[in-house]
């Protein structure tokens, strides 16, 4: 009787994790993928943790054109191409964003 008692109790703590794992959406799985390569743009300035390089080819801002960048998602779904820009202690201040064509460096 312990065992069924302690097999149920188990299966309750673990049910809403495998509901979350079997009920996940294809477009869950991409946003995903998406969150693991490109941080939010926002979240570079506070947490600086970059994954994927980048580099501008083209767009408005002339200054970024051929300088290294991070990938970042720019809104709800587009991606952007961002270089940042650090104050003198090496602090990110700031992010130009592309704006443009890139390419991933990898």
């Amino acid at each position: 009787m312990k065992r069924l008692i302690a097999a149920l109790g188990f299966m309750l703590l673990v049910s809403p994790v495998l509901a979350r794992t079997a009920f996940a959406t294809d477009a869950d799985t991409f946003d995903k993928l998406i969150a693991k390569e490109a941080p939010a743009e926002s979240s570079l300035v506070t947490t600086f943790k970059p994954r994927l390089l980048c580099t501008c080819v083209s767009g408005p801002d002339a200054g970024v054109i051929h300088k290294p960048g991070v990938v970042v998602l720019a809104g709800l779904s587009d991606l952007d191409c961002v270089v940042p820009g650090f104050d003198a202690t090496g602090k990110v201040f700031s992010l130009v964003n592309c704006n443009g064509d890139f390419v991933i460096l990898h």
